[in-house]
């Protein structure tokens, strides 16, 4: 399995706990998860290295309690993330924009409700970003 869907279900933080332990997914969609927050992305961020690995789409759009430090966990462990879907992620803001210029040097493409003032620079740290 290389694509797992779980949008709009009762996904907990305890769900991503340990549910990822042997799997080597490409994409990871929690769409619409509204219980899952920060402590559930520090869950993902303690999966095994071949899970880390692996992942390089990852959509947490309308996750409604994650915030800055919870993606600030994830994202520096997630180094072939192609695609992150933030949208609607009301708590996340332009710190955020950090993390990923610092930690994810191969994103093509980033969705979110961030204000993007900063965005010229992030295109130049970026270079493979093309949808902002």
């Amino acid at each position: 399995m290389t694509d797992l869907d779980l949008s709009d279900n009762k996904v907990t933080d305890v769900c991503l706990e340990s549910a990822f332990t042997s799997c080597s997914l490409k994409k990871l969609s929690l769409r619409y998860c509204d219980q899952v927050t920060d402590s559930g992305l520090v869950n993902l961020a303690a999966q095994p290295e071949s899970f880390k690995r692996s992942i390089e789409e990852l959509d947490l759009s309308f996750c409604s309690r994650i915030t800055d430090f919870g993606l600030s966990k994830l994202l520096p462990e997630l180094k072939r993330l192609r695609v992150l879907n933030l949208k609607g992620c009301r708590k996340v803001t332009s710190k955020t924009l950090e993390t990923v210029k610092s930690y994810c040097p191969k994103l093509r493409y980033l969705d979110s409700y961030i204000i993007l003032s900063d965005k010229p620079n992030l295109l130049d740290t970026l270079p493979l970003l093309k949808f902002i």
